[in-house]
C-alpha cells in the first residue's frame, strides 16, 4: 500500500519559541519512515511563510497563495533529508503579508494537491496523512475555507464521523508528540498487504479421502499429462451430496523481521588524501558473491548424471526411488477445506492449537450464494457455541493438515463503530449502534483456522520434578510422624511460601484494574478485532487499543494484545538516534558513512558527545523512573506499583522465603550429609548393596 504523508511547518516569527522542537519533531517523524525502508513512502513538506513561493493553488490564482513552498511527494534519502534540514527548516523573521498563504490555506493547499495526484478515480490501496506543526500564535483565517476544506476531508477520509467530528483527527501539544516520539514502543511498524495463503472451498458431506484415493490409484497407471486433469479439483459428480462455497484465508499474524545488515565493500574515494590533515571520503558498493567450479578435460567422468538416484531408507535396507516410485510416494490432494465433524468450543484445550492462525472469509469473486452459506455456516456454530474439525489442504498437491475452524464476529476500523443518524434529531446528531443477542445482518462473520495435532504428531518431553504443596500441621510444634514428611519438609515449597505467591499475583492481576463488569464480556471470545496501525508515531492510540463502541473486548485484553515487538523496535529507535546525531555535522559532501568513521577518532557534536551518550539519553527520557526496564510490557502503572508500601513488605518477605542463599544452603548441607556417610533413614535400604538385599553375601 502506497502512503503520502504531507507536513505542514509553520515558519512565521511568532514559532520563535518553539521552531527548534518544531524542527526536532519533523526529523524524528521523517526518519521513523525512512528507518522502514518501505518503497513506496511518500513525504511532502510544505513550509507555511516561506521565503519563496511554490504551490498548486499560487499557479491557479497568483498573488493569492504566496510565501507557502509546496514539494512534490518523494521517497527520502540521507541527501534529501540533510538538503530539508539545512535549506528548508529555517525560520522567516520577517512580517506575515496579507497575501500569503497561511496554515489553513496550506492544509487546503495539501487536500488540493491530493485531488489533483487521484483524478476522478479514487484509489483505494493508497493512504493519505496530513499533519500540521505550528503554535498556531499566528494570524490564521478559515474565512471561506471550512466547507471547501470538509468537502475534500470527506471525499478522502474513508473513516466514520462521530461527535461531529472525524475519528481520524487529533489535536497534541509539542510536549506530548516529543515524549512520545521518544517512546521505544511506540514505533509504528512496517504494514503490508496481506497475501491469501488459500483460495477454495469449504465443503460438507465430502468423502475427500476416498476420493483422493481413487485419484492417486488411477495415477499410478496414467501419465503425466493426465495427472494435470486429476489435479485440477475432485469430481463433485461423484459426491452428489456434498455443500460446497468458496473462502479466502489470509494470515492472521504477520512476523515483523528485524533490522538486518549485509557486507559492504568500502573503498577510499578520493585519489590523493592524507589521514592527518584530510577527511577521507569512502565508496560504498554492495558485494557479489561468486562461486566458480572448475572441470578439468582431461578428467573422464564414468558417471553420468542419469545414474543418480534419490533413495528411501526403510530399516536398515536402502530402496533406489526413481522418478516412477517417488510419484507413488506422493497422495495426490486437492484444495480445499472438508468438515469432518462439529465440537463444542471449549472441548480443545488450547495447547493443542499449533501454528499461525488463517481468517476465512467468502471470496472476492464469491457468489451470493457462497456468501450465504459462509455466514449461515458461521452462524449455525455461533449460535450452538461449536467449532468445525476439518481436513485442509491449501494448495493442490501439499499435505494434508487437521484444523479447527472457529467462528467470531469480525471487527475492522471501519465495522468496530457503526454510526447512523437518527431520523428525529438532526443530521448533526448521531449515535453509535451495539451489538445485541439478535445477530443481525450488520455483523462480518469470519471463520478463525488454526491448525491441531495429528496422533502421531505429539511428543511430549519426560516429565522433570513433579511437587506438590505441604501443608503443614495446625500445632506448629507437633513433629513429623515420619521420615517421609521430612523430605517433604526439606523438598518442596511450603504453605506459608503458598500463601505468599498468591498475595504477589493478586497484586499484579490485571482484572482488578478493568472498570468494566466481566459479565459484559462473557462473549468476548467470539470478537476478533483487526488492528489499524497509524504509519506516523503520533500520540494517538490506534490498533487493537483503539476503543470500539461495541462490546467486545474489554480492557484488560486490550492492554494485553497492544505490547509491541521490543527488539524490533528499539533496533529502529537506535538507527534513529545515529541519523539524528550526525544530521547534526552534515556537510554537504560528506555521507552518512564518511561521519560515522570519522566519529571514531572524535566526538563530531558540539557539546563533545558520542552517538552513544546521545542515544543514552535517549533512553533514559524514554523511561517513566531511572533504572525502570523498559522491556517491562506497560499493563499497569509503574509508578503506583513502585510506591505501594504492601508490594515493598511483600517483596522482602519473598526474598526471604526465596533467597538463593537458602537454597544454596540446603542443597550445600544436603551435600555433607552424602560426603560424611549420614544417610537419610527412608533411603539406607535403597543404597544397600545388592547382596544384602538378596540375603547371599555380605559380612561373615
Amino acid at each position: 500500500m502506497s502512503e503520502y504523508t504531507y507536513i505542514i511547518i509553520d515558519e512565521s516569527p511568532p514559532m520563535k519559541e518553539d521552531f527548534r522542537d518544531s524542527v526536532d519533531y519533523v526529523l524524528d517523524l521523517i526518519i521513523s519512515k525512512l528507518v522502514r525502508g518501505k518503497k513506496k513512502d511518500f513525504i511532502s513538506v510544505i513550509t507555511v511563510h516561506d521565503k519563496n513561493t511554490s504551490n498548486p493553488m499560487n499557479d491557479r490564482s497568483p498573488d493569492q497563495w504566496q510565501n507557502c513552498v509546496l514539494e512534490n511527494p518523494t521517497l527520502y534519502s540521507w541527501d534529501k533529508l540533510e538538503h530539508l534540514m539545512k535549506e528548508r527548516l529555517q525560520i522567516n523573521h520577517e512580517d506575515v503579508e496579507r497575501s500569503e498563504a497561511d496554515v489553513p490555506r496550506a492544509i487546503a493547499i495539501a487536500l488540493q494537491h491530493i485531488a489533483d495526484l487521484e483524478g476522478k478515480k479514487k484509489r483505494k490501496s493508497v493512504k493519505y496523512s496530513i499533519l500540521v506543526v505550528s503554535n498556531w500564535l499566528s494570524e490564521n483565517s478559515w474565512d471561506g475555507l471550512i466547507e471547501p476544506i470538509c468537502s475534500l476531508s470527506l471525499t478522502y477520509d474513508d473513516e466514520k464521523w462521530g461527535n461531529g467530528r472525524i475519528s481520524g483527527s487529533f489535536m497534541a501539544s509539542f510536549e506530548t508528540a516529543k515524549s512520545f516520539i521518544r517512546d521505544v514502543n511506540k514505533e509504528p511498524p512496517k504494514l503490508v498487504s496481506p497475501t491469501p495463503v488459500f483460495r477454495g472451498e469449504i465443503r460438507l458431506f465430502c468423502d475427500i479421502n476416498a476420493i483422493d484415493m481413487r485419484d492417486t490409484i488411477s495415477s499410478l497407471t496414467s501419465s503425466v499429462d493426465s495427472l494435470k486433469s486429476l489435479l485440477s479439483g475432485y469430481d463433485k459428480a461423484a459426491d452428489s451430496a456434498s455443500l460446497y462455497f468458496m473462502a479466502d484465508g489470509y494470515p492472521l499474524t504477520k512476523k515483523e523481521a528485524y533490522f538486518q545488515t549485509k557486507e559492504i565493500a568500502v573503498i577510499p574515494s578520493d585519489e590523493n588524501f592524507n589521514d592527518d590533515d584530510s577527511m577521507v571520503h569512502y565508496k560504498i558498493s554492495r558485494i557479489k558473491y561468486v562461486r566458480n567450479h572448475y572441470v578439468y578435460e582431461e578428467e573422464n567422468n564414468e558417471n553420468s548424471t542419469e545414474d543418480a538416484s534419490k533413495e528411501k531408507l526403510y530399516g536398515m535396507s536402502i530402496i533406489p526411488a526413481t522418478s516412477t516410485i517417488q510419484r507413488q510416494f506422493k497422495t495426490l490432494t486437492h484444495t480445499g477445506i472438508d468438515i469432518i465433524s462439529i465440537a463444542e468450543r471449549g472441548s480443545i484445550p488450547p495447547w493443542y492449537y499449533k501454528g499461525e492462525s488463517v481468517m476465512l472469509f467468502p471470496g472476492k469473486s464469491a457468489s451470493t450464494k457462497d456468501v450465504t452459506a459462509f455466514c449461515m455456516f458461521s452462524q449455525a456454530l455461533m449460535v450452538t457455541d461449536s467449532i468445525a474439525i476439518a481436513r485442509v489442504v491449501q494448495k493442490p498437491g501439499r499435505p494434508v493438515s487437521l484444523a479447527a475452524l472457529i467462528p467470531s464476529f469480525v471487527l475492522t476500523e471501519q465495522t468496530k463503530s457503526q454510526i447512523k443518524t437518527e431520523e428525529a434529531a438532526s443530521g448533526v446528531k448521531r449515535q453509535h449502534m451495539q451489538i445485541d443477542d439478535d445477530m443481525q445482518p450488520e455483523h462480518y462473520y469470519g471463520l478463525t483456522m488454526v491448525n491441531l495435532f495429528f496422533e502421531d504428531e505429539r511428543r511430549f518431553a519426560p516429565f522433570g520434578k513433579l511437587g506438590r504443596v505441604y501443608k503443614q500441621e495446625k500445632d506448629p510444634q507437633a513433629k513429623s510422624s515420619s521420615a517421609k514428611e521430612t523430605d517433604m519438609q526439606r523438598d518442596i515449597p511450603t504453605q506459608e511460601m503458598v500463601d505468599v505467591m498468591e498475595q504477589f499475583v493478586e497484586k499484579l492481576d490485571l482484572d482488578r484494574l478493568n472498570d468494566d463488569k466481566p459479565q459484559d464480556f462473557k462473549d468476548e471470545s467470539r470478537f476478533v478485532e483487526f488492528n489499524d496501525f497509524d504509519t506516523l508515531p503520533i500520540p494517538w492510540n490506534r490498533g487493537i487499543d483503539k476503543q470500539s463502541t461495541y462490546k467486545s473486548i474489554s480492557k484488560v485484553t486490550r492492554r494485553i494484545l497492544s505490547q509491541n515487538s521490543p527488539k524490533v523496535h528499539f533496533m529502529q529507535k537506535v538507527v534513529r538516534v545515529i541519523y539524528r546525531y550526525f544530521l547534526e555535522d552534515a556537510n554537504g559532501r560528506s555521507s552518512l558513512y564518511d561521519l560515522v568513521e570519522s566519529s571514531k577518532k572524535e566526538p563530531i557534536s558540539g557539546d563533545a558527545r558520542t552517538a552513544f551518550d546521545v542515544l543514552r539519553e535517549s533512553l533514559e527520557k524514554s523511561t517513566k523512573i531511572n533504572g525502570r526496564n523498559m522491556f517491562i510490557p506497560d499493563l499497569y502503572d509503574q509508578d503506583v506499583l513502585e510506591s505501594d508500601q504492601d508490594m515493598k513488605s511483600l517483596l522482602k518477605r519473598m526474598q526471604n522465603l526465596y533467597g538463593v542463599e537458602k537454597i544454596e544452603s540446603k542443597e550445600k548441607s544436603a551435600q555433607e550429609e552424602i560426603n560424611v556417610g549420614k544417610i537419610r533413614p527412608g533411603v539406607a535400604k535403597e543404597l544397600a548393596s545388592i547382596e544384602q538385599l538378596l540375603g547371599i553375601g555380605g559380612e561373615k
